[in-house]
């Protein structure tokens, strides 16, 4: 056999034809080169040999004529003058007196350089670059010689033989920068392609906003497939878990944002292109990082409001631990409208799930407080949590000997009041008085007036709550409302008459609830004047003015009472005084 060699490309040994015993053997046809044919020489021992016949045409279809009777049996080259440069198509046969044999034809050549073997993509794994590329249609090609571009030109890294159309190129560096590739087919006689239009990986960059809690990626599209780019796809694997496609994005897209990063999590992504034709895919490297990110709040939530038995507010709530916060401030209203600051805090990192503040401006003992928070965090962000609002008990005497309680419902997002717990204290003693639905926000209570310290009685509303935390799990507490107490009406039951020498010797009033208060009572002639006057509830009128014995007749009453909370009661009327 006759080879070429170049720098490029060494010459092996091809595989000898194989003779068989019915058919006579055409020699192996190598390449054209320079209007020169070369061939391997065949192995046929059926007869005695006679030649080489060369046929030509120029045209595929044929007719081919012979061109050339090659008489030499050790010659395996023919050279064709074609001072014109036309196409010329040729295939051999072997001339031997072998009667009855079939004569069989070599591969047809043409006189052309090989046609080029188009890539089909060019993809990154690991740190290697895979390059997939069509055959060239050229039947003369016995190997592919693979170009890459480097700082100081295009040059050859490898060649591989045969019917090999990938090649894994391990000495890359597509993790730095895109590796850009050219296929070039070759013949035996050293013949290559022109080169084709390179083909480019992809390179992914990212760039972490520290402050933004997110991740930018951006590169270049793939370059290389003449139809075009269909669609691109971002895959994300996190903590080593198995990739996932992300996202879509268009055929010109170069950067993608991933929104709400965490700085404990292991981040990898990689870009997927596919050709408009829909058959070629092209995956840049994969680029991993834990990204150093101050963290944002993301939950800032109010899972308590409670007020104190001294009427300060403990407001709890929960957030992000992973937040890097530098202040978080107390806002409160009692209009849910015009919140002020009163209280701000600098917490220390890394933060508790779990976390509380009391407020001591605030008067949760004559309305209702709003509460929000808001948190600032290293970068000057600021998060505002739900709002929130205590309990306001207000509790009324009613002219029935009863109070009636008030109060707003407990409501919070993600909070579920179970019950509400209604306190009673008289006295210094506290006890529960009852278990109410959550709801119900109101109650009667009936006070005995034969207790006279059930004159003034305090109340308390606690609201039994679960919290449900971010994870689904469920955290109690209890919200207490203010203490309202409530002091009875005075009740005065008069007499309508006494006798001073009968049974009723003095005229005294009856009180009812008469604990603490101040109490006048003056009695009148028919003409306003004052016959007896006193401020001693257990201190009567025996029907005198003085010393002096009045008559039997009709005396007019006023009787006031000053409660401790400051109500005023007046009874007014007549007595009968009898002798």
């Amino acid at each position: 056999m006759k080879c070429l060699t170049t720098v490029l490309l060494f010459c092996t040994s091809l595989a000898l034809s194989t003779s068989l015993s019915a058919q006579v053997n055409a020699p192996t046809f190598l390449c054209v080169q320079s209007d020169t044919l070369f061939w391997e020489l065949p192995t046929n021992n059926c007869g005695p040999f006679n030649a080489y016949v060369v046929y030509a045409s120029n045209t595929l279809g044929g007719p081919f004529e012979v061109l050339a009777n090659i008489t030499d049996p050790d010659r395996d080259f023919f050279h064709h003058p074609n001072p014109q440069g036309l196409v010329w198509y040729y295939y051999l046969e072997s001339d031997h007196d072998c009667p009855g044999q079939v004569v069989l034809q070599s591969e047809t050549l043409d006189n052309r350089a090989p046609q080029v073997a188009p890539i089909e993509s060019v993809t990154v794994e690991g740190e290697d670059v895979l390059i997939f590329w069509n055959p060239s249609p050229s039947p003369e090609v016995v190997a592919y010689i693979i170009y890459r571009e480097e700082e100081f030109g295009t040059v050859p890294i490898d060649t591989v033989f045969g019917d090999v159309t990938t090649y894994r190129d391990t000495t890359a560096t597509p993790l730095l920068n895109p590796e850009i590739y050219f296929i070039i087919p070759i013949d035996a006689c050293g013949n290559t392609s022109i080169f084709q239009g390179p083909h480019r990986s992809l390179l992914i960059e990212t760039q972490v906003n520290i402050c933004e809690q997110s991740i930018t990626l951006s590169w270049d599209p793939y370059d290389g497939w003449t139809d075009g780019i269909l669609r691109q796809e971002v895959w994300l694997s996190v903590d080593g878990s198995t990739p996932q496609r992300w996202v879509e994005l268009g055929p010109t897209d170069t950067t993608y944002t991933f929104e709400n990063a965490l700085k404990s999590e292991f981040y990898e992504f990689f870009i997927r292109a596919f050709s408009v034709k829909g058959s070629s895919v092209s995956d840049s490297g994969v680029r991993g990082l834990r990204p150093d990110l101050i963290q944002a709040v993301r939950t800032l939530a109010l899972q308590n409001i409670s007020v104190t038995p001294d009427n300060n507010v403990e407001i709890y709530w929960t957030w992000n631990t992973d937040a890097e916060v530098q202040t978080v401030e107390v806002f409160s209203s009692t209009n849910n409208a015009s919140f002020e600051l009163v209280d701000a805090q600098n917490p220390a990192n890394p933060l508790q799930t779990n976390n509380r503040i009391t407020e001591v401006l605030s008067t949760p003992e004559t309305s209702s407080v709003f509460y929000q928070l808001q948190s600032t965090d290293l970068c000057d962000s600021s998060f505002l949590s739900n709002t929130g609002q205590t309990i306001f008990l207000t509790g009324t005497a009613q002219q029935d000997l009863s109070n009636r309680l008030e109060w707003n419902p407990f409501v919070l997002d993600d909070v579920r009041v179970v019950n509400y717990e209604l306190y009673r204290t008289v006295a210094g003693t506290t006890q529960l008085l009852e278990l109410l639905p959550p709801t119900t926000t109101s109650y009667v209570d009936n006070v005995n007036p034969d207790n006279n310290d059930e004159s003034n009685v305090c109340y308390l509303v606690v609201a039994v709550t679960e919290f449900t935390l971010p994870n689904g799990s469920t955290r109690a507490f209890r919200a207490r409302s203010n203490q309202t107490c409530v002091e009875q009406f005075t009740k005065i039951y008069v007499p309508n008459a006494f006798a001073p020498s009968g049974v009723n010797t003095r005229f005294r009033p009856v009180l009812v609830f008469d604990q603490n208060v101040d109490y006048h009572m003056v009695i009148l002639d028919r003409w306003g004047g004052v016959l007896f006057e006193t401020s001693d509830p257990d201190d009567g009128w025996t029907g005198r003015d003085g010393l002096r014995l009045l008559p039997m007749g009709t005396y007019s009453y006023v009787i006031r009472v000053t409660q401790p909370n400051g109500r005023q009661i007046k009874e007014t009327g007549v007595v009968v005084l009898v002798r």
